[in-house]
């Protein structure tokens, strides 16, 4: 399960760190701290991870792949139920993961919704921030999912945001018996799980048989527009943390946890352990989300790291 199913990753972080053999961090010249406010006392993160999407972007080594995926830490992820969706959504610019807007725990993006974010990044006058992202929304108390959504969505105006709630069980999104981690076979991502015990439970009981979620077929649609970047070999985003590609080809296949998805990988995780995220609120206020926190409260010590998942190499029927 998670980002270590993945053929490539990528862990990035304020600090050097060693993750595991021969993993290190890539550096996000950023504090990794934030405040908390909003109508649900959300995580206010969006400029952190304007941060990372910026070293995200400028390292490139995302558009190796056709998908990225960003996954939390404390979030369960099995990238391998990841891929029959993707290909179901082959034209998708990216995949909303709850009719309530995109929830953070776990992001899908097609290469080509990164690539239009690089370029708004380099329409800035010193290339830190998506130039029309931030000049045209008011996100001063938004978490980053909200940011990316209706950057990608409203101000960029990317085509084809596809909606699939089997991405994603979690209370805040019409799945409050999460914790079973029984809500069909083709559930890609569980959340919030916050020790490694309960993140093992959930990994043991999603695996043992459970017919596919009732519900997913008659929810799961994908809005008009023009076709995506999916022309590229692999998926950079799935399970766990990396930055590239589940199971698959050329990838950098690895163990680690990165800005594209993968489970169990966050944005801001702490000192390389398993907890990242404080013992706050998600990104939509409830039980606990990921961000920052190395084991401590919300929002965590300079020592946390960003981790991303990655995805899967781009297969033909």
């Amino acid at each position: 399960a998670s980002i270590f199913a993945c053929s490539g990753y990528a862990v990035y972080s304020n600090m050097s760190l060693q993750v595991g053999p021969g993993l290190n961090t890539k550096i996000v010249a950023s504090s990794l701290a934030c405040g908390k406010g909003g109508d649900s006392n959300t995580a206010l993160n969006s400029w952190i991870f304007i941060a990372v999407w910026r070293k995200v972007t400028r390292d490139q080594e995302y558009r190796r792949y056709a998908w990225v995926v960003k996954a939390d830490p404390d979030c369960v992820f099995f990238p391998d139920r990841l891929v029959p969706i993707l290909r179901a959504n082959a034209q998708a610019s990216y995949i909303n993961n709850c009719q309530y807007g995109l929830h953070g725990p776990i992001e899908v993006f097609s290469r080509g919704a990164i690539d239009r974010l690089a370029q708004d990044y380099a329409q800035s006058f010193d290339g830190k921030s998506p130039a029309r992202c931030v000049k045209e929304q008011d996100f001063g108390i938004w978490g980053e999912d909200m940011f990316i959504d209706q950057c990608f969505s409203k101000v960029l105006s990317l085509p084809n945001r596809a909606t699939e709630p089997r991405v994603l069980c979690e209370d805040h999104c019409d799945c409050p018996d999460f914790f079973w981690c029984k809500a069909g076979a083709d559930r890609v991502a569980y959340h919030p799980f916050k020790t490694v015990g309960a993140y093992e439970a959930c990994i043991a009981n999603a695996l043992t048989q459970t017919p596919p979620a009732v519900m997913a077929a008659a929810r799961s649609r994908v809005l008009p527009g023009a076709a995506a970047s999916t022309s590229s070999s692999e998926y950079y985003g799935g399970g766990g943390s990396a930055v590239y590609g589940v199971g698959g080809s050329n990838e950098y296949a690895g163990t680690g946890s990165s800005e594209y998805g993968g489970t169990g990988s966050d944005e801001y995780a702490g000192t390389g352990s398993s907890g990242y995220e404080g013992t706050g609120s998600d990104e939509y206020g409830g039980t606990g989300n990921n961000e920052y926190g190395s084991g401590s409260s919300q929002y965590g010590s300079d020592a946390a790291g960003a981790y991303y998942g990655s995805a899967y190499p781009a297969q033909t029927a």
